[in-house]
């Protein structure tokens, strides 16, 4: 899955996607899950067996249930393989907000849009994201604020439904030999009842409470005098999502853990297919077969829940690397004269953490609740400190950028959204300026910006 994103990136952001993706595959760990690749070619062959199967000669044969058990198993199938489809597909979201003033002696046009693409879901999930802000003022062109965002995200931990059925398989045989040495033994009968419930039933753990990120970043604000910042690194995310699922995820759920018609070896279709030989026969299914069916499904149903959970908390936390070109832009009054000071700072470069905690709502598929607040520190030193050998100043280093949303469906491709943004530099650039009194000034750069606004937005 990795290298059919990577051959759709190119540009200059290419390599930096290429080391995030080799980073990722040297941090997943061997894991039993089926790739989009096998799926696929598994789909083919069992379509040549269906094929066959519908022209085999013994189908006259077949009771009514056996043969509307067959269908029920390509229809399996053929839900899967839509499945597939969707997680290789490219999905595209972009918004945009366009306003104009014009008087006889001036003008003010201000453009903002954006364009985000994701393709996967789980256990990989691609993101890119840009968005631009400019504004023209008499005649003058300014880019107030840019994003630039590509990041990996990846599950190292994924449980093996075919693993958990032989263990219960296992623990089962235990059971009956020690039933046999104690016939009509009644709390042996019950273990052997909940062992087969359990055995039969699609598997609960998912994986989903760890999550692996790794990101490649470009960000400029002109409000808080930061020219170009570039970010670089990766962390892990510890997961919490609720088991209520909106009315979509619950109909994926349902459809994908129906019970079949026949339903003589147990109340789950892959437990069934196990148990009925003569339509194995038929349907000329290996065990390598049945265990690719029980991966796709296990894969849908933990994708089903991540997607359409109605409540997830989260909490991340991760390193990055920063490079920032900043410069510093204010007018000033001074001894009662408004001062324009200009000044541009050495480029600097930075190991920093970041914890963001998270909290995402969706009580309906049309509605969801996004909060997002990030906050970074610098490892080696949590105070920045700025003299001249007269005046110093020392502050706390951290920066808060705050991400929240509310996002309200209109149709299938048509969204509204509510959001806000903070961000807070609480140790900003800043210089320090002698007075002709022989005192001193300090000069800080813009501590924070909060925009906020409505968005029309559109899916592709």
């Amino acid at each position: 899955m990795v290298s059919s994103v990577l051959g759709r990136c190119a540009g200059p952001w290419g390599p930096a996607l290429a080391v995030l993706a080799c980073i990722a595959l040297v941090l997943q760990p061997a894991a039993a899950q089926i790739t989009d690749g096998e799926f696929s070619q598994f789909y083919r062959d069992m379509q040549l067996k269906r094929v066959r199967t519908l022209s085999a000669p013994g189908r006259d044969t077949l009771h009514p249930e056996d043969l509307r058990f067959i269908d029920e198993v390509y229809q399996l199938l053929d839900d899967l393989n839509r499945y597939v489809e969707q997680e290789h597909r490219l999905n595209g979201k972009g918004h945009f907000a366009f306003s104009g003033n014009e008087t006889a002696s001036d003008d003010l046009f201000r453009l903002e849009a954006g364009v985000g693409m994701d393709q996967g879901l789980y256990p990989y999930e691609l993101d890119v994201s840009t968005s631009l802000q400019m504004q023209l003022k008499g005649g003058s062109f300014q880019e107030n604020v840019s994003d630039f965002d590509i990041s990996l995200d990846f599950h190292p931990y994924r449980p093996d439904p075919v693993e958990r059925r032989l263990k219960y398989q296992r623990k089962l045989e235990h059971l009956q030999q020690a039933m046999a040495s104690k016939p009509g033994d009644d709390k042996l009968s019950r273990k052997i009842r909940r062992a087969e419930s359990r055995r039969d039933q699609p598997m609960a753990s998912s994986g989903l409470w760890l999550e692996n990120y790794v990101f490649a970043k470009r960000f400029s604000d002109g409000y808080l005098g930061i020219d170009h910042r570039y970010e670089i690194g990766g962390g892990l995310t510890m997961s919490l999502y609720s088991r209520a699922m909106t009315a979509t995820g619950r109909r994926n759920r349902d459809d994908m853990t129906r019970k079949p018609s026949y339903s003589r070896h147990g109340d789950d279709l892959l437990r069934c297919l196990e148990g009925c030989d003569p339509l194995r026969n038929i349907l000329q299914m290996s065990h390598g077969d049945l265990d690719a069916i029980a991966r796709a499904r296990s894969r849908f149903l933990v994708s089903n829940r991540k997607q359409y959970s109605k409540f997830k908390l989260s909490l991340l936390v991760g390193a990055f690397y920063e490079l920032e070109q900043a410069s510093l832009n204010r007018t000033l009054s001074i001894d009662g004269t408004d001062t324009a000071i200009s000044y541009i700072f050495l480029p600097t470069n930075v190991l920093r953490w970041e914890i963001r905690p998270g909290l995402v709502w969706r009580p309906q598929d049309r509605y969801k609740l996004k909060i997002y607040p990030f906050i970074k520190f610098p490892i080696e030193s949590r105070y920045q400190t700025i003299s001249d050998g007269v005046l110093t100043d020392v502050r706390e280093d951290y920066f808060i950028d705050l991400h929240s949303s509310l996002d309200i469906g209109v149709d299938d491709h048509f969204s509204i959204s509510i959001y806000y943004r903070m961000l807070y530099d609480h140790a900003p650039r800043a210089i320090i300026l002698a007075r002709p009194d022989g005192s001193r000034l300090l000069v800080l750069g813009e501590q924070q910006r909060t925009s906020y606004g409505i968005s029309l937005n559109f899916d592709f």
